[in-house]
C-alpha cells in the first residue's frame, strides 16, 4: 500500500506571455516525471546530484551529471520503498535522509552515504523512531506559497541533525496532520535526543527549514502570542531560531518586522554565507527605507538577508505583481557572495533569475520562457542551473543552464542517449521475445523492473536478443547499464500482453 498525500490545489492564471529567451534543455535526464511524491538536486563541486522517486514504477533513483550534463552514473535505492527526503553533503561527503516506506507498517527513518560512484557505503536506520502510520507530506500548494517540504539536514562529526516533517495518518485517507521532529542522532545507530516541536512557541506547521552553524530556522504558521493576531493561523510568516543541541526556541521575528500591512501567507528562507536570505508574499510592498526595489502595490514577493540571530540587513521588493513565494531551494550563493534567485511570475508565464550582492543590491535580472524553477544551483565553473517543472499536477523534470556572469544562455551538450526511448528493443507491446539493434547492447546487462520497483528478470551481456516469456503480463522498465562501467545507458518503458 503506497503511502498518499493530500494536494492543496493552486490556481494559475491563464495570460502568458512569451519570453525574449527560451533556455535550451541542459541534459538528457530532463522530460523525467519529477517529485511524485519527490524530488530533489544538488550541486558538488562541478557535478550535479538528483534524486527521483517515481511514483508509478515504485522505486527511488539517484543520478549523477558532469560538468557538461553527461549522466555518469545512476544508482536505484531499495525496490519497493518511496524515499521521502533530501540530499544534502557534509564536506565532500554525499548523503541521504528521510523517511523509507513500503507501506503504513513498514517505515523507518534511514541515512544513506554514498561514494561518487553513488556506490552506497553507508546505510543506517531508526526505525523505532517514526511515528505509527506515518508519512510525509511533501508537496503543497497553495494561494502565495508553494512548499516542497522535506526538512533539512546537517551533519557534524558523527553526529546527524535531522528536521524530520512527518504527516500522521488519523482518518484513514492518508498522511494529513503534520508532526515534526528534531532528531539527533549518532551515525552509529544512536539516539541522543528528540523533539516534537508542534508546541514550542505555538508553532502549527513549517513551511521551509534551515540550518546554520549552531542553530536550525523553522518557517511556518504560528499560533499565540508570539505573533499579530495570534488567535488565528491564517496569517504566517514567522521565522524561529532555534537552538541545536536543544531545540529550544532562541527568538522569533514576524516576517515583516513593523513594516508589513496584514500578513504574509507564509515564507522561506536558506541559509547562506551566514546569513539568512528569505522571502514572503505579502500583502503591501514595503517602503520603510531597509527594503528597495517598486514592488506591486496590491500583493507581492518581497526578500530579505538577516543576521544568523535574524536582524534585518536589507530588503528587497520584487519588481512587477505576479510573483508568489517560491517554496523550494529558490536561492544560491557564489564563492564571491553573490546571491542568486529564481520565482515564477504565474501573470506573465515566466521565470524570472535575479542577481545580488551579498546585501540584495540587483547586479541584473533576467526572464525566461520556462516554468516552475524549483530550484536553482551554482556550479564551480559559474554557472546556474535551474530545476523546473513544466507542470504543477503532472510535474516534469526540465534542467536548464546559464551563465552565472551575466544570464545569458549556455550551450547544451548532446548525450549519447536518450533516456525516454534510446534503447528501442522491440516489438512494444511484446509477447516473450525482444531484440534491439542498439550497439552499446553488445557491451551492456539488462535489469527488468516490474511496476512495484522490484527487479523480476536480469540479462548478461550481450543483450541483444531477450527472452522474457517467463514474466506475467504487464508494464516493465528496462534499465541497460555498461558492464564495466555500471553506467546507465538507457532505459525504457515495455508493455508485455498475451
Amino acid at each position: 500500500m503506497r503511502i498518499r498525500y493530500f494536494l492543496f490545489l493552486l490556481v494559475i492564471s491563464s495570460t502568458r506571455i512569451r519570453a525574449q529567451e527560451e533556455l535550451p534543455l541542459f541534459s538528457d535526464l530532463a522530460n523525467q516525471p519529477a517529485f511524485q511524491p519527490t524530488f530533489d538536486a544538488l550541486a558538488l563541486g562541478n557535478d550535479l546530484y538528483y534524486l527521483i522517486n517515481d511514483n508509478d514504477a515504485g522505486f527511488t533513483n539517484v543520478y549523477k551529471l558532469d560538468a557538461e550534463g553527461q549522466l555518469v552514473a545512476s544508482r536505484s535505492l531499495e525496490p519497493g520503498y518511496s524515499h521521502y527526503g533530501t540530499l544534502f553533503t557534509s564536506g565532500n561527503r554525499l548523503f541521504f535522509d528521510g523517511l523509507r516506506t513500503k507501506d503504513t507498517l513498514n517505515n523507518e527513518h534511514v541515512l544513506l552515504e554514498f561514494d561518487a560512484d553513488l556506490n552506497i557505503v553507508l546505510t543506517q536506520t531508526w526505525p523505532e523512531l517514526v511515528p505509527n502510520k506515518a508519512g510525509m507530506i511533501i508537496w503543497r500548494g497553495a494561494e502565495g506559497l508553494n512548499a516542497f517540504d522535506r526538512g533539512a539536514r546537517m551533519i557534524r562529526n558523527d553526529t546527524l541533525f535531522s528536521l524530520m516533517p512527518y504527516a500522521l495518518d488519523v482518518s484513514g485517507f492518508g498522511p494529513f496532520l503534520p508532526r515534526t521532529m528534531y532528531e539527533v542522532l549518532g551515525l552509529d545507530g544512536s539516539v541522543y535526543y528528540t523533539k516534537y516541536l508542534k508546541n514550542i512557541d505555538s508553532l502549527f506547521y513549517h513551511t521551509y527549514t534551515s540550518f546554520g552553524n549552531d542553530a536550525f530556522y523553522l518557517f511556518g504558521y504560528m499560533l499565540g502570542p508570539t505573533v499579530p493576531n495570534g488567535d488565528s493561523f491564517s496569517d504566517g510568516g514567522l521565522i524561529g531560531r532555534f537552538n541545536l543541541q536543544t531545540g529550544v526556541v532562541e527568538g522569533t521575528t514576524w516576517f515583516n518586522d513593523p513594516f508589513l500591512g496584514n500578513g504574509t501567507n507564509g515564507s522561506v528562507g536558506q541559509m547562506l554565507n551566514g546569513r539568512m536570505y528569505c522571502s514572503a508574499y505579502t500583502d503591501t510592498k514595503l517602503e520603510a527605507a531597509e527594503y528597495a526595489g517598486t514592488g506591486c502595490p496590491e500583493r507581492t514577493v518581497v526578500l530579505e538577508a538577516r543576521t544568523s540571530n535574524l536582524s534585518l540587513i536589507k530588503g528587497y521588493n520584487l519588481p512587477v505583481c505576479g510573483f508568489k513565494t517560491n517554496g523550494g531551494k529558490a536561492l544560491a550563493t557564489d564563492a564571491d557572495g553573490f546571491v542568486y534567485y529564481a520565482n515564477y511570475n504565474f501573470t506573465e508565464g515566466l521565470t524570472y533569475v535575479f542577481k545580488f550582492d551579498s546585501l540584495l543590491n540587483p547586479i541584473w535580472q533576467k526572464k525566461y520562457n520556462i516554468r516552475f524553477p524549483y530550484s536553482i544551483l551554482y556550479t564551480e565553473q559559474g554557472y546556474l542551473v535551474l530545476n523546473c517543472v513544466t507542470d504543477i499536477f503532472s510535474p516534469v523534470l526540465e534542467i536548464h543552464r546559464i551563465d552565472g556572469q551575466d544570464g545569458e544562455l549556455v550551450g547544451v551538450s548532446t548525450l549519447p542517449f536518450d533516456m525516454s526511448g534510446s534503447l528501442s528493443y522491440f516489438p512494444n507491446p511484446f509477447k516473450t521475445q525482444l531484440q534491439t539493434e542498439l550497439p552499446a547492447a553488445q557491451t551492456s546487462k539488462l535489469q527488468v523492473f516490474n511496476r512495484q520497483g522490484q527487479l523480476v528478470a536480469e540479462v548478461a551481456a550481450p543483450s541483444t536478443q531477450v527472452n522474457l516469456a517467463q514474466l506475467p503480463t504487464g508494464a516493465y522498465l528496462l534499465r541497460t547499464l555498461d558492464v564495466d562501467t555500471e553506467r546507465l545507458v538507457g532505459q525504457q518503458w515495455l508493455l508485455k500482453v498475451e
